[in-house]
């Protein structure tokens, strides 16, 4: 699916390349017309959005248990972001792993920057809180 989708936004980046009128970046440009290619595969297909394991290999020094803790909290991480609603995932997504500004999540989501700002703080808070129910559960057990 998401190879689909990253094919139909080049597709349509590639059509849509003479009505460019560089008023932004084509960097924002191009993820403007990827994200709301997403997001029509995600109503048709009515899945969660994933976030990939992002976790890197350690030097040989590191020990087996440590790996394996950074691995479940990756994944801890990981599900949590996705039990998050599309804007929250989207926007933690854009600010924290492709690194860009708010006024660049304002250019490709056509949201308000003070919008971002809310939804980012919203997104924190929820994950906080389900991380810290992880936690808790963890201890119990």
């Amino acid at each position: 699916m998401a190879e689909e989708a990253a094919q139909d936004t080049f597709v349509k980046a590639y059509k849509k390349l003479s009505t460019f009128e560089e008023r932004s970046s084509l960097k924002t440009w191009l993820y403007r017309i990827a994200y709301r290619t997403a997001l029509d595969y995600a109503r048709k297909k009515r899945k969660e959005v994933h976030l990939d394991d992002g976790m890197s290999v350690q030097s040989n020094a590191q020990s087996a248990l440590s790996i394996i803790e950074e691995k479940e909290v990756t994944q801890m991480v990981n599900k949590s972001v996705a039990r998050l609603g599309v804007d929250e995932c989207t926007v933690v997504t854009l600010y924290y792993l492709q690194e860009m500004s708010i006024k660049e999540i304002a250019e490709i989501t056509d949201w308000t920057q003070s919008n971002i700002k809310i939804k980012l703080f919203r997104a924190r808070n929820n994950l906080r809180s389900m991380l810290e129910g992880n936690r808790k559960k963890l201890q119990k057990s």
